[in-house]
């Protein structure tokens, strides 16, 4: 609401960068869907993004035709050593399980809304995979699931449609080189 009042700071300058794609796929909002968005196209898209600690990896739901962008969701530091595996299912929801940390996996379900929800697990005895069986639903296989002090970075089950405050870098994280702000970061 306009209070009439007005207020300026020093400018700044931010650097918006694109992730790099690692798996894209356009797919069409199922019949059963919200009549809102019924018979409309989705382009799930995850990204890596490399942070002066991290790889990070994201999700992001966007309708191209309208160049709307439902969300970018960070899913979790990305372990390099492994590719994360991904695969829709019947539905066209994204399942997408990752190397977090030795022996620790994260797997999120992410809806056409760009809404999704984690679990972490455990390979402790065996190593977690996605699989599909024959009505096209994805599951995990292998691998328990984890106690949340075996994944300390990560909640053992997030629901949400905008991502967790510990997910991601912080807004302060620099580039290496990047000069800093007098008087603070």
């Amino acid at each position: 609401r306009d209070t009439g009042k007005y207020y300026s700071s020093m400018p700044d300058e931010i650097e918006v960068t694109e992730g790099k794609i690692v798996w894209e796929q356009t797919v069409g909002v199922p019949a059963n869907a919200d009549e809102k968005i019924k018979g409309a196209h989705r382009t799930i898209s995850v990204l890596t993004f490399m942070q002066p600690k991290y790889n990070y990896l994201y999700v992001r739901v966007q309708d191209k035709d309208t160049n709307t962008i439902y969300s970018t969701s960070p899913l979790g530091i990305l372990i390099a050593t492994i590719d994360p595996d991904i695969k829709l299912d019947r539905s066209n929801t994204l399942h997408v399980l990752q190397l977090v940390g030795p022996r620790q996996f994260i797997y999120s379900r992410v809806d056409l809304n760009g809404g999704y929800e984690q679990v972490g697990y455990s390979a402790q005895k065996s190593r977690p995979v996605l699989k599909k069986d024959n009505e096209g639903e994805v599951y995990v296989a292998g691998g328990e699931i984890a106690s949340a002090g075996n994944t300390p970075d990560h909640p053992q089950h997030v629901e949400s449609s905008q991502p967790a405050a510990s997910d991601g870098p912080k807004v302060s994280d620099r580039p290496p080189g990047f000069p800093t702000v007098p008087g603070g970061q």
